[in-house]
């Protein structure tokens, strides 16, 4: 990403998105590179549709009754669930946790700021890693009838 594709997202949206995040988009941490496609993304159209979608259409989020403007999303764990900034809050920007469960709950802290989330993230890919090697290891021990 790079700051042509800040600014674009910033004019679909409205919005004045913080230098942590940007700092992070224009230096993608190579310790969660796997989590582009979910976590913290870093797809422009990706990142401008679904904010734009949640604004224009909250209860396609699970039946959610509002969206607030200055929340923006910035990926998703693939459960269903988002990972989202609050615009207004001031710096250093901390990361919220939208639960598909309760989609109407808002300011499930994750982190307080990016430099807590993304061990965070590097944990998590590591799971999911652990998990699809167990599940390869047990398909492999399967009898076949």
């Amino acid at each position: 990403m790079d700051s042509d594709n800040i600014r674009q997202i910033e004019q679909a949206l409205e919005a004045s998105l913080p230098e942590d995040y940007k700092r992070i988009l224009l230096q993608y941490p190579q310790e969660i590179a796997d989590a582009r496609d979910l976590h913290l993304s870093d797809d422009v159209d990706w990142l401008i549709e679904q904010n734009l979608y949640v604004r224009q259409e909250p209860s396609g989020f699970f039946g959610k009754r509002e969206w607030f403007d200055n929340h923006y999303i910035v990926g998703s764990d693939g459960n269903g669930n988002c990972f989202y900034l609050d615009l207004a809050r001031p710096l250093p920007s901390p990361i919220f946790f939208l639960d598909h469960e309760r989609p109407d709950v808002t300011g499930m802290e994750i982190a307080s700021n990016f430099d807590e989330w993304i061990p965070k993230i590097r944990e998590q890919l590591d799971e999911y890693q652990r998990n699809a090697q167990s599940l390869k290891a047990y398909k492999e021990k399967r009898k076949p009838w």
